[in-house]
């Protein structure tokens, strides 16, 4: 189901900005970033969906030749950009629909800990695809609850259920692999960087370049948990 502006969920995320991170990195946040900078270059026009509150987004902005980080919740994007934006860095509040409508000159999108949250998943990853355009480079970190029914696993799914909390997808990696291959995502690299969770890496190419009449109502985005 699409969420619109002002849901309980948009709400959530905002509630959450207040409670954002600063600058420093937890150890999975800087192996998240040593992957992302191996997998891009100097000349990469970044683009980071669902940024929350832009640490990871920062942390890459001096590896590439631009960042722009989006969020759909307000309160996330107000403390990304209360931390300063610089010469290639920017924060907005966006969605991928509205991304896309704008004729966007991405070569890499990265998305952290988001694809759990959307309405469709693979309608969502399709749309990274477009925005990396066609050999461009998409960079996803996917927290897989559904592969062991560990604690975490089940007091996300019991917040969720309750209402407590976004609802979160428990995918397997598998899961993941199927979504990508459906939105023509040609996998680079894949590892688990938090064995806890998992949480994994993966890394991917655009096949070819989707080409679909934008005629839906915008998907709210998450922040990057």
């Amino acid at each position: 189901m699409q969420r619109s502006k002002g849901s309980a969920n948009e709400r959530f995320w905002n509630r959450v900005s207040i409670l954002g991170r600063g600058a420093s990195l937890s150890r999975t946040d800087r192996e998240i970033v040593a992957r992302c900078r191996a997998a891009l270059s100097s000349a990469d026009r970044l683009l980071d969906v669902g940024c929350g509150t832009g640490h990871l987004t920062r942390a890459l902005a001096p590896s590439v030749l631009s960042a722009v980080g989006i969020d759909t919740a307000a309160g996330m994007i107000e403390r990304a950009q209360g931390a300063g934006e610089h010469h290639n860095l920017r924060f907005r509040v966006a969605t991928v629909e509205t991304e896309l409508a704008s004729d966007p000159d991405y070569s890499a999108v990265s998305c952290f800990n988001v694809l759990p949250y959307v309405a469709d998943p693979a309608d969502f990853l399709t749309k990274l695809g477009m925005l990396a355009g066609r050999d461009g480079s998409v960079l996803l970190v996917v927290a897989c609850l559904g592969e062991r029914n560990s604690l975490v696993s089940k007091l996300v799914r019991w917040a969720g259920n309750r209402g407590a909390m976004p609802e979160c997808r428990p995918f397997k990696i598998a899961d993941i692999q199927t979504l990508a291959i459906e939105a023509r995502l040609s996998i680079i690299e894949s590892m688990i960087i938090d064995e806890s969770l998992p949480v994994v890496w993966l890394q991917y190419k655009v096949r070819e370049r989707t080409v679909r009449k934008l005629n839906i109502p915008s998907q709210r985005i998450p922040h990057g948990v």
